[in-house]
């Protein structure tokens, strides 16, 4: 309306201030501190878990829009060594590049779960797509004593729920994130 010039000094002026009182609420109140996206709150745990996320090499797992979140998320957070999977190998490349990440195929995720210190899953799978046979077969090639957060925010669930008795894993899932996130709203 301000550039179409359809609006008077009445509604500039209300507006610009509507603008302005949002700003100051976000900065000078707690009222942005606690996420309310799922996405967001699993990167903020993961990063309680590990302490600092910018040393991190993260995974990605689903390039849908729950993914997207957590990739902004983790860019927030400081994370550098960022790697999206995805079925569909340009979807990978395309969410990729806006991060200046690292796109990979398919068929490298056991690779990648290997090499990661979080991962994120969020694919539209209607099956799990991190199994405890994957998981335990990923792990074989890690460095000893070297921990792993896996974030699962997929409906239906892509991690299976033995992975969670893997030496060294932690997985949070939805139902845990979901609490958090509620918790969050009650406190806005």
């Amino acid at each position: 309306a301000g550039r179409e010039n359809a609006m008077g000094p009445v509604l500039d002026a209300a507006f610009r201030t509507a603008v302005r009182a949002g700003r100051r609420a976000r900065t000078e109140t707690g009222i942005g501190r606690h996420p309310t996206s799922v996405s967001t709150e699993a990167v903020r745990q993961l990063q309680e878990l590990r302490g600092d996320l910018a040393s991190a090499r993260a995974l990605i797992v689903g390039t849908g829009q729950a993914g997207r979140l957590a990739g902004e998320a983790l860019r927030k957070r400081g994370v550098h060594d960022l790697r999206v999977v995805s079925r569909t190998a340009e979807h990978a490349e395309s969410l990729a590049r806006g991060w200046h990440a690292v796109p990979l195929p398919w068929h490298a995720l056991e690779a990648a779960i290997r090499d990661a210190d979080v991962v994120i899953s969020c694919t539209g799978a209607p099956h799990a797509v991190i199994t405890r046979e994957l998981g335990e077969s990923a792990l074989r090639g890690r460095a000893a004593g070297r921990p792993l957060l896996v974030a699962d925010i997929a409906v239906p669930r892509d991690v299976e729920p033995a992975v969670r008795s893997l030496p060294l894993v932690r997985v949070l899932d939805l139902d845990d994130l979901q609490r958090r996130v509620d918790g969050n709203l009650a406190v806005r």
